[in-house]
């Protein structure tokens, strides 16, 4: 198991000009995540069967000792969805020892990893929205879900205290007009709107949310694809800690060639989502091509309000990114 020791610190962004990077993947507006608590019955049945329909990724926390199918977990996994730890049995962390919250932690942590692979149980919602200690949760997580109810900025002040909005029958946000409302909120702040369901269509669970109500709320996302970036809670985490660390530097630029290094001081094995990177759009560039590590990147030319731009991802410390003036890649 690894742990996760010495991540928590952050660098500053280091960017020459003229190189942008995008507060959210894809210069989207603002960034939506769906959390599910409790891997509750209609979860699987229904909750998953609903996203995949949209392509969207979402993050389902599970609580080990409450039994999950692993069959059915695994298979949430591998449709592109996180894995995530609830803890091992629910409890108030704060009421605990040192060692008995150690154990909630590290063997959740360490059951998920098992069981769904590498880059799942890397983040944890806080049972009862109680926290834990900074310095376990550190160790084993590298970003936490709390439920404050507000939605967050592009940098949460506290990485392992990000704010949720509780949905469904005991929460604020229950139905699709509701959801809309938080979309629109982060689309004006620019920020993070993180939603915490856990029952679906009456299965039993806590704060139980219609499924037509979930599907609605999805469907405005995916009307409005230039406004909001949907994506799971790591991904996410991922994301803004790589935008915050960031370095670019030019690479050996020509006429019809740029080449950029991008780079970061954090865990490559964890840390490991690409950046969206852009710069003003050379002149007689017409199409564009890249690679990063001799593998294909995405890049396109788009424009906006602030004029044309050659747009690419980029995976930090993966090597420098060429990108070429035409649409085919030189042999």
């Amino acid at each position: 198991m690894l742990l996760l020791t010495g991540i928590v610190g952050l660098r500053a962004q280091l960017i020459e000009s003229p190189y942008e990077v995008g507060k959210w993947y894809g210069f989207k507006d603002c960034a939506i995540t769906y959390t599910f608590d409790d891997w509750t019955a209609n979860q699987y049945a229904t909750a998953v069967p609903v996203l995949n329909g949209f392509g969207f990724s979402a993050t389902f926390y599970i609580v080990i000792s409450w039994g999950p199918d692993w069959n059915n977990v695994l298979n949430t996994a591998k449709m592109g969805h996180e894995i995530a730890s609830h803890s091992l049995m629910h409890p108030r962390l704060n009421e605990l020892t040192v060692e008995e919250e150690e154990k909630e932690l590290g063997n959740s942590a360490r059951k998920i990893i098992e069981e769904t692979g590498a880059g799942n149980g890397l983040t944890i919602a806080y049972p009862y929205c109680v926290p834990g200690r900074d310095s376990l949760v550190s160790k084993y997580y590298f970003g936490a879900r709390h439920c404050q109810g507000y939605v967050e900025n592009s940098t949460p002040a506290d990485i392992f205290r990000v704010s949720a909005i509780i949905c469904g029958s005991q929460g604020q946000v229950h139905s699709s007009a509701d959801f809309i409302a938080k979309h629109n909120e982060a689309y004006s702040k620019n920020g993070w709107s993180v939603y915490l369901m856990h029952g679906i269509d009456d299965d039993g669970g806590y704060s139980s949310l219609l499924s037509d109500t979930l599907r609605k709320s999805l469907e405005y996302l995916e009307e409005n694809p230039e406004k909001f970036w949907v994506d799971n809670f790591g991904n996410v985490i991922r994301y803004i800690r790589e935008r915050n660390s960031v370095s670019l530097h030019d690479a050996g630029s020509d006429a019809d060639t740029v080449r950029v290094r991008v780079s970061d001081n954090l865990d490559d094995l964890i840390f490991n989502h690409p950046l969206t990177i852009r710069f003003p759009l050379p002149e007689n560039w017409q199409q564009v091509s890249g690679i990063q590590n001799r593998v294909p990147v995405k890049a396109i030319i788009i424009s906006d309000n602030k004029g044309k731009f050659v747009q690419f991802d980029a995976v930090p410390d993966r090597g420098v990114v060429s990108l070429f003036n035409g649409g085919f890649l030189p042999e």
